[in-house]
């Protein structure tokens, strides 16, 4: 071997005399980022009889050459082919392992391929290399496709029902349920830098109660009821009830969702009692019924007055906040959120005939 550094130290030097400084200056022969020098040039001197300032020409050389000698070195080649590393990172298989540890990928690699065995780093190192990082999984509404028959023709029931309800002078009313649990909490709010409001958790415990209401876009919040938990057929009954005794005389049609509870025996039988027609809305389609953009807003005025009773350390009473709640949503507002729905219905049919 004869590289061009070799001209610094004279034709009477060779690899042996490199090999030696570098071992006397850091204690091995093959380079590395975590070596560290042993000896210092003057005691290196001493024993080389050389000035400590050759001695250090020297080794900055031998480190040099050393360092050419690892980058000269052709990389181990990797046992793992090109399908191998395509199979790791491929979609389909990312999320068909979703749930599986490094661990766990690993041994189904193995169940894969037999012939090779991987450690769950490889498995990492390989995730790596390839832009794959550990992250959150996202949480997505599903999409509705309305070119398909079905949805098609629900939305179009519904759209036939809304006209119907314009034209002749039917109540028809944007219904659902609303549940207000240890969650439902305002999640921010101005404090100082670098420190938050803080609030016992034992305060804000308080019972889920959920409350069945509707609106209309003539007369704004109609009736609702509230009820510990959740809404069973007893109070959904209840509050057909409500609304026949509010409209005694005039046909109502009533936009539920398609919750078990707005179709069980009981409550198509007081359906057919009360005559009130039911329409139900199309399947993961909450933009059509109106009352959702109401409870976003009531939701609203509940979490800011929970927390002022929690800030001046007053009594706290669900039922009640939600009352509150209720009577400050302007009725306006309301009427507004029904013809938000409304529209939106009229939107995805006017998008459909194009």
């Amino acid at each position: 071997m004869r590289d061009k550094n070799y001209k610094l130290l004279g034709s009477i030097y060779d690899e042996e005399y490199i090999d030696l400084v570098f071992k006397l200056r850091y204690g091995c022969d093959v380079y590395s980022d975590q070596v560290k020098p042993v000896l210092n040039y003057k005691s290196i001197a001493l024993l080389l009889k050389r000035s400590p300032s050759t001695v250090r020409s020297h080794c900055l050389i031998a480190v040099q050459l050393k360092q050419q000698q690892l980058n000269s070195k052709p990389k181990r080649k990797s046992k793992f082919l090109q399908k191998h590393i395509d199979y790791l990172i491929n979609e389909k298989t990312l999320k068909y392992w979703a749930h599986f540890s490094l661990d766990q990928r690993a041994t189904m690699f193995h169940r894969q391929f037999p012939e090779l065995k991987i450690s769950a780093q490889s498995v990492a190192n390989i995730y790596k290399r390839n832009g794959i990082t550990y992250k959150g999984v996202n949480r997505i509404k599903r999409v509705i496709d309305f070119t398909q028959p079905f949805y098609r023709n629900n939305l179009n029931y519904i759209y036939d029902q809304m006209q119907r309800a314009q034209q002749n002078n039917i109540k028809f009313i944007h219904a659902d349920e609303a549940v207000f649990t240890f969650n439902t909490f305002i999640q921010k709010s101005w404090y100082k830098r670098n420190s938050n409001i803080e609030v016992y958790d034992q305060k804000v415990k308080v019972q889920t109660m959920a409350i069945l209401g509707g609106i209309s876009e003539d007369a704004g919040l109609e009736t609702y009821v509230i009820h510990p938990r959740s809404i069973k057929t007893e109070q959904y009954i209840k509050f057909l009830e409500q609304l026949r005794e509010k409209y005694p005389e005039q046909e109502i049609i009533l936009f539920v969702d398609n919750l078990s509870v707005h179709k069980t025996k009981e409550t198509r039988k007081s359906y057919e009692q009360l005559s009130i027609t039911p329409v139900f809305n199309v399947p993961y389609s909450p933009q059509f019924n109106g009352i959702e953009f109401y409870w976003g807003i009531l939701k609203g005025h509940y979490k800011k007055l929970l927390l002022y009773h929690l800030m001046h350390d007053l009594p706290i009473d669900t039922v009640d906040f939600i009352k509150s709640s209720a009577k400050r949503v302007d009725n306006q507002l309301a009427q507004k959120c029904a013809k938000e729905g409304r529209v939106n219905v009229y939107k995805q049919v006017l998008e459909l005939s194009q």
